[in-house]
């Protein structure tokens, strides 16, 4: 948590001197409501998106509604899509968030490789 912390502190010691040299610093308020709205959509959200070749178990769903729930700072609902285009592995969405850890997305990442 103190990492995490020392990176956002670098972020926003970084907006701040930006616009303090850019002569803008009157822009900060602006800037702090844009995040707060960015940081609501997330929050907005009513529902975590899983999609997964085969059903998930229920605590496959309660681990991953923990994951989200710390990475994403949100507690919703897991709703799971079964997909088996996917061929295994697993998506998330949550508003505009995305992970994909498809074999699906892996086997075109390596095709990509292979043919470049």
């Amino acid at each position: 948590m103190k990492i995490k912390r020392q990176k956002s502190e670098i972020v926003t010691r970084g907006i701040v001197d930006y616009l303090s040299e850019s002569g803008e610093r009157a822009l900060l308020p602006e800037v702090a409501r844009s995040l707060e709205a960015e940081l609501a959509k997330n929050r907005k959200s009513d529902q975590i998106i899983v999609t997964t070749a085969i059903p998930l178990s229920k605590p496959q769903s309660e681990f991953i509604r923990k994951f989200i729930q710390n990475t994403l700072r949100t507690d919703l609902k897991v709703t799971n899509k079964v997909n088996k285009g996917i061929l295994g592995g697993l998506t998330i969405k949550v508003n505009d968030w995305f992970l994909d850890a498809s074999l699906k997305h892996q086997v075109e990442l390596v095709k990509k490789t292979l043919l470049s």
